[in-house]
């Protein structure tokens, strides 16, 4: 159904992104869309400097979709009943259009966009969008950012809207799941490990990259029918990896739909993540994207929480809680290994856990909620 909105000639809802309508930008497009099949007269301009080419590749797969977004130009002037944006860093630069052209807003506070812990860059940001009187509403994703705004009193309790998790395609991915699953000893003769991020950083120090090879390299020491798969912008130059090169394979940066047949060949998605590397303060959520998306496509997740924000998952059950250290790593997963069983009895677990907190539309309920509460 159509959430209720009243007649205006104004847009009911404006939405400002800086990179948007980037494909590879996975919930950015998950949640856009969602609001166009659910919204009267919703309408994206993208602060974007390879517009044109993001444009023309999602109204290749989108066409419906494409007459929603438009390119900002210098000098817009915004009519809307309300504005909506994602990340600290979206939402401080458009402040002073909003409030010369008097638009109320509402925004999600992802972990990353410029969103620190304890540093005063980020803080001044928030205390400056929080304090203007357009402020409507904050949606937070993570125990860690919900305690965070509470503890510091950066806006009132009342305002936060906290939702676990985020948005990810997964009704895509339920609507191409129907390829079959492989199984070690059974369809496959290898264990099959999987590390799949974006590259922010010489090495993917951040992303637990380095942690990753030093696990392969334990692991071979055990067995030599183990294949380690690695999708991003990462290459062998990240890290010396000559003893194992073999048994290592590259994909590059991919779109979702490599993603449904690769996983189905995975048997372990493995993410030793750790905050305050990139950015002091700086954090991921709980779990990354492409943990969520692996789960979601029945893959085993092996991930860390420095940060302790699980409060959802069955840690050894729906998903392996690990260490940021090789050695106890490789140690977790050899038992997998000998008895492949009981990882895809957690795997299925996990499968049907991922689903159930990231159902799109459970995930986006609060989110128009909100958006809808506040068109005023």
């Amino acid at each position: 159904m159509l959430y209720d909105a009243m007649n205006t000639k104004r847009s009911n809802l404006l939405i400002l992104d800086d990179i948007a309508p980037y494909l590879l930008s996975g919930f950015r497009i998950a949640e856009y869309n969602y609001y166009f099949t659910k919204m009267k007269d919703v309408k994206v301009f993208s602060f974007a400097k390879d517009y044109k080419k993001y444009y023309i590749d999602y109204k290749a797969e989108y066409p419906g979709y494409a007459k929603y977004f438009k390119k900002h130009v210098k000098d817009n002037v915004y009519s809307a009943r309300l504005c909506y944006t994602i990340f600290i860093n979206n939402i401080y630069q458009y402040l002073p259009l909003l409030e010369r052209d008097k638009i109320p807003f509402v925004f999600t506070l992802y972990p990353g966009g410029g969103f620190w812990l304890n540093e005063k860059v980020s803080d001044d940001k928030l205390q400056k969008v929080f304090a203007s009187p357009l402020f409507r509403a904050v949606i937070t994703t993570q125990y860690t950012t919900y305690n965070y705004l509470r503890k510091n009193g950066f806006c009132p309790e009342d305002r936060i809207v906290h939702k676990f998790g985020g948005v990810l395609p997964s009704d895509y991915f339920n609507k191409h799941n129907g390829i079959s699953k492989q199984y070690f000893k059974n369809d496959k003769d290898t264990f099959d490990i999987c590390f799949v991020a974006n590259k922010y950083m010489n090495g993917g120090i951040d992303k637990g990259y380095d942690i990753f090879i030093e696990v392969a390299r334990r692991l071979l020491q055990h067995r030599k029918d183990i294949r380690f798969h690695i999708v991003g912008g990462f290459d062998r130059s990240d890290v010396e990896m000559k003893d194992i090169d073999g048994y290592i394979h590259f994909y590059g940066i991919q779109y979702k739909a490599f993603f449904t047949a690769f996983y189905k060949k995975m048997d372990i998605i493995l993410s030793p993540n750790r905050p305050f590397i990139l950015y002091p303060g700086s954090f991921d959520g709980f779990p990354t994207g492409s943990c969520v998306e692996a789960g979601l496509n029945g893959v085993a997740v092996f991930c860390s929480d420095v940060l302790n924000e699980n409060k959802c998952f069955n840690d050894g059950k729906e998903l392996k809680i690990i260490a940021t250290d090789p050695e106890s790593i490789a140690a977790s997963i050899l038992p997998f290994i000998e008895k492949p069983n009981d990882l895809y009895i957690l795997a299925q677990k996990g499968f049907e856990k991922f689903h159930d907190i990231y159902d799109i539309e459970k995930q986006m309920a609060p989110r128009v909620e909100t958006i809808c509460a506040n068109l005023k």
